[in-house]
């Protein structure tokens, strides 16, 4: 079982409500992607930052320490399981404006951005 994670960080049900007032999946991504090319690879699509979120391309790291996807993606982490290996995931995508939500079974020893919520 994947375990660790601070309980501050938002459940899979917390970023769905986050999702959904931004008008859903398919639109969210683009609301929370920070705008322009500095960070994120062109095209950069459908980046407003509407929401304030600022979501940058963070990547990932594996366990051996070494980082993928700089620049092209951002992985966040959610408290909730999938099932007893994996947690539900958000990501953004330079060239996608959607907000996917990823089941996967990512090494805990790995890393990926955390976004700490407030009640």
């Amino acid at each position: 079982m994947v375990t660790g994670l601070s309980p501050l960080c938002p459940t899979n049900a917390e970023w769905t409500t986050l999702d959904n007032s931004l008008g859903g999946n398919s639109v969210a991504g683009g609301k929370m992607k920070s705008t322009g090319t500095s960070l994120w690879i062109s095209p950069n699509t459908e980046a407003s930052n509407l929401s304030s979120y600022t979501g940058l391309p963070g990547g990932y790291r594996y366990d051996n320490g070494t980082f993928s996807l700089i620049g092209n993606s951002g992985y966040w982490w959610s408290t909730t399981h999938y099932n007893a290996n994996a947690l539900y995931l958000r990501r953004l995508d330079y060239n996608i404006g959607s907000l996917i939500i990823d089941k996967n079974t990512y090494d805990r020893h790995g890393g990926f951005s955390v976004r700490l919520i407030k009640d």
